[in-house]
């Protein structure tokens, strides 16, 4: 059988659309004291995304899940394969065995010290150390139904949320659990979570700015709560007449988020209150993620 290739796309706002820019300046309002100020939406109109490197890796069907590690490595993720490669050559640095299998889950991120977290194969959240020598278990599912499907650490907080699937009187269900920095459980989102809606199969999760849990969905769409569980919003319904699949999130410095939808294939775009700003046409995205001088694209 032939390996199939998967390709790792790095695109890069450096183009600027004059039209739009000419257009943008000219809306600029004078206010008090003669400030000038446009919104920061607005600013996304400004740059067309290009595209500015490739990175083939074998025998991947495709990449499903990216935690960002440094600007020539990042952690790749397919069901139960996880590889740290190098994104200049596509070679792979270390290969992870003990991953849970699971299609299209956001099944690993960093903590704040750079280090690794997985869902191991016993269901239980395991930690790689920075030599990648020693795994070691940092929260187990032992006495709870609940499969983890999801993981992000806060670079706020250095808190670890979540997502997890699992039944209640024979109803599936989803929740997003929250751990402190010592892996002890802070709170459970909805509250009542026992009987809710707001989620059922979280399989992305991620943090924005101002401390909202964005997470993706497979049956329920994006759905936006805020630090302490609270919802503030779904999007569901795309400007393109389609419901949302969502698959790979993450936000960035203007706390837009970004969704990849798996019908449309695009990456939406919002603002942090769930208003569609824009999209990005992709062939096939599943995992994405938001450089930032701390960790990650």
């Amino acid at each position: 059988m032939t390996p199939v290739s998967v390709q790792y796309y790095i695109l890069s706002p450096e183009k600027v659309d004059v039209r739009t820019f000419t257009t943008l300046l000219n809306e600029i309002q004078n206010i008090d004291r003669g400030k000038r100020t446009l919104e920061n939406e607005h600013l996304l109109r400004l740059c067309v995304p290009e595209l500015k490197s490739v990175v083939k890796l074998n025998n991947f069907a495709s990449c499903q899940h990216i935690s960002w590690v440094t600007r020539d490595q990042v952690w790749i993720s397919e069901r139960n394969k996880l590889v740290l490669i190098d994104t200049t050559t596509g070679n792979i640095i270390h290969t992870v065995n003990d991953v849970v299998d699971g299609w299209w889950w956001g099944l690993h991120t960093l903590n704040t010290d750079c280090e690794l977290l997985y869902v191991s194969t016993d269901n239980s959240i395991t930690k790689l150390s920075n030599d990648r020598k020693t795994a070691t278990p940092v929260y187990t599912m032992k006495g709870t139904s609940y499969q983890p499907k999801s993981l992000y650490c806060s670079l706020f907080t250095g808190d670890l949320l979540i997502g997890m699937t699992g039944k209640y009187e024979y109803k599936e269900t989803g929740i997003v659990a929250k751990l402190n920095k010592t892996s002890q459980l802070t709170i459970i989102i909805p509250n009542d979570y026992k009987h809710h809606t707001l989620f059922k199969d979280p399989n992305y999760i991620t943090e924005n700015n101002n401390g909202d849990i964005v997470v993706s969905d497979y049956w329920r769409g994006l759905v936006v709560t805020d630090h302490e569980g609270n919802h503030r919003f779904s999007y569901t319904d795309t400007p393109f007449g389609s419901k949302l699949l969502p698959r790979g999130i993450c936000t960035d410095a203007l706390s837009h988020i970004l969704v990849c939808d798996f019908i449309t294939k695009t990456i939406q775009i919002l603002d942090k209150g769930g208003k569609f700003l824009l999209h990005i046409p992709t062939e096939r995205i599943l995992g994405i993620i938001m450089q930032t001088m701390q960790l990650k694209l």
